[in-house]
C-alpha cells in the first residue's frame, strides 16, 4: 500500500504544545481537521442573542472551511421537532454529515459516536448552539476522548451572554482552545504568501 502523503500547505512540523500556540505547530493535516456545527437550525436561530451576527459569523466559518477543504459534519437537535440546519449552510457545504439526535451531547448520539470513530480526526473545530448546552457538554466529551478541541468563539450561539461566558471560562481549564475563528484560520495560512490567502482575505472583508 502506498504511503499516504501529508497535505503540507497546512501540515508543520511538531507536537502538540501548549495552547496559546494552537495548531500551526502540530503538524495536522486537513483530513485530520473536522468542523463540527452543533445544532445550527434555523427555529433555534432565531431565539440566540444577536441573531444576525451570529448567523453572519457562522457563515463565514462554513464558507471558509469549504475554500480551506476542512471536513464538515452538522448536528440537528430533535430535527422532526426542529427542523433542520440553517439552509444557507447546507447549500455551502452540502455533502457533508447530518446526524440528528436527541441527547444533548453529540458524542451521546450513537450515529455520530458511531461515525467519528472511523474517521481519522485529530482535532475538531467546533461552532453551533447552544454555548452553555449542547456545546457544554460536546466538547467535555471531546475532550474525555482525547480529541483536541478547539471552540471558534464568534461562531457560538447563547440565549443568555453571560452564561456562554462562564462556560467558556471553565471549558479554559479543561484544556480547551477558545478563539476566534480569524485567529484560527490565518493561523494555519501563516502567510500572506498562502495560495489560500486571498480567497479568505476576501471573505473577511465581506464580514465587515
Amino acid at each position: 500500500m502506498a504511503k499516504k502523503q501529508k497535505n503540507t500547505s497546512f501540515a508543520k512540523k511538531g507536537v502538540v504544545l501548549a495552547k496559546a500556540e494552537f495548531i500551526e505547530n502540530t503538524g495536522l493535516m486537513f483530513d485530520e481537521l473536522l468542523l463540527l456545527v452543533v445544532d445550527a437550525q434555523e427555529r433555534l436561530l432565531d431565539k440566540i442573542d444577536q441573531g444576525e451576527h451570529f448567523k453572519k459569523r457562522l457563515q463565514f466559518v462554513v464558507d471558509v472551511a469549504c475554500i480551506m477543504g476542512i471536513n464538515i459534519a452538522f448536528t440537528e437537535q430533535c430535527p422532526d421537532k426542529l427542523g433542520a440546519t440553517w439552509s444557507s449552510l447546507l447549500t455551502a457545504s452540502p455533502k457533508s454529515p447530518r446526524f440528528a439526535k436527541k441527547t444533548f451531547s453529540a458524542l451521546a448520539c450513537p450515529h455520530f459516536s458511531d461515525w467519528l470513530e472511523k474517521q481519522p480526526f485529530k482535532h475538531i473545530l467546533v461552532v453551533g448552539l447552544e454555548t452553555p448546552v449542547c456545546i457544554y457538554q460536546t466538547v467535555l466529551d471531546l475532550i474525555h476522548k482525547d480529541l483536541e478541541c478547539t471552540l471558534l468563539v464568534d461562531a457560538l450561539g447563547s440565549r443568555c451572554p453571560k452564561d456562554a461566558d462562564s462556560v467558556l471560562k471553565t471549558l479554559k481549564g479543561a484544556s480547551c482552545h477558545c478563539l476566534p475563528s480569524e485567529t484560527v484560520f490565518y493561523s494555519m495560512l501563516r502567510s500572506s504568501d498562502h495560495p489560500l490567502f486571498k480567497a479568505l482575505n476576501e471573505k473577511v472583508k465581506q464580514l465587515y
